[in-house]
């Protein structure tokens, strides 16, 4: 679950949390949110004896539950959006407390570097699963690549994340070949990465006006940081088998996204979403799959 601290608004409608605006935690993402934007309650197939009565679960989670979807990439993708991986280590090691009254009354560990390796784990493991089934890819991806990919990539920098957050990757690219989805390989090129969540709010317009000021979208492709990140993970030295599957790993990515036929046609894409002047989303809330599905389907 997600640190009461973590969370000043509910990421459902934005509003600050206070005395009579509580915080309440989705059973299936494990994210706080304020009770209007977590009314529902269900049963979850889920092991423990909490499981065994309705629980709550939030607005967003609901929708995949009603489709019948229980599998949520969105416990894997708060962690890894609400961890900065440039901010210093706590120094004193304890979960900061909440002081506006609104706490949720839950004990919850705080987020740190090794609960964002552990969620690039279990993602890349569900990932690898959906490769060797790919029939139930749409049902299961319910963030899209725009979203979760930049997510990934802010981990690419420290060497205990990079080297699950580039199995990840590599994984959803060969996903996207086996489905025919360039999506995951077009959000590598298109955010620059590393953003912090108040940058990310942003990104997508800043993105915009840099690529009017560019000569090509190529050049565009070719400044983004998360490609860079990739590309150092190709010069780590060692022969553990760690280091070599990482270097297995961004040897995949690498192949993913510089195959001939994709650089054609994401210089085409590129140039007709850019050119489009969509508006950039939020990225650091839930995640509305209807709202943005046909955002994803143009790309």
């Amino acid at each position: 679950s997600v640190p009461d601290a973590l969370r000043p608004s509910c990421p459902g409608c934005w509003q600050v949390f206070s005395m009579t605006r509580r915080r309440h935690h989705c059973r299936l993402c494990g994210d706080v949110f304020c009770d209007a934007c977590s009314s529902s309650r269900t049963v979850l197939p889920l092991d423990g004896p909490e499981y065994a009565v309705p629980v709550r679960v939030c607005d967003c989670c609901m929708k995949d539950v009603n489709k019948g979807n229980y599998f949520s990439l969105r416990r894997y993708l708060t962690p890894l959006q609400l961890y900065d991986p440039d901010a210093p280590p706590s120094s004193s090691g304890k979960k900061k407390a909440v002081d506006d009254g609104a706490g949720s009354g839950e004990k919850t560990k705080e987020i740190t570097i090794h609960t964002v390796a552990a969620s690039l784990s279990s993602l890349s493991v569900d990932v690898e699963s959906m490769v060797l089934d790919p029939t139930s890819f749409q049902e299961k991806i319910t963030i899209p690549a725009s979203i979760l990919v930049p997510a990934i990539g802010r981990h690419l920098k420290q060497r205990l994340t990079a080297e699950y957050a580039i199995r990840v990757l590599a994984s959803l690219l060969m996903l996207g070949n086996v489905v025919g989805d360039e999506s995951f390989a077009l959000a590598i090129y298109e955010e620059r990465g590393g953003l912090n969540d108040s940058e990310s709010m942003n990104s997508a317009t800043s993105a915009d006006e840099e690529g009017r000021n560019r000569t090509s979208t190529l050049e565009r492709m070719k400044a983004g940081e998360m490609v860079n990140d990739i590309l150092a993970i190709l010069e780590w030295s060692g022969s553990d088998s760690r280091t070599l599957s990482a270097l297995e790993q961004a040897t995949k990515v690498v192949f993913y996204i510089t195959e001939p036929n994709f650089i054609a046609s994401a210089i085409s894409n590129l140039d007709s979403h850019r050119n489009g002047g969509e508006d950039g989303q939020n990225s650091d809330g839930p995640v509305d799959m209807d709202a943005l599905a046909n955002d994803e389907m143009d790309l």
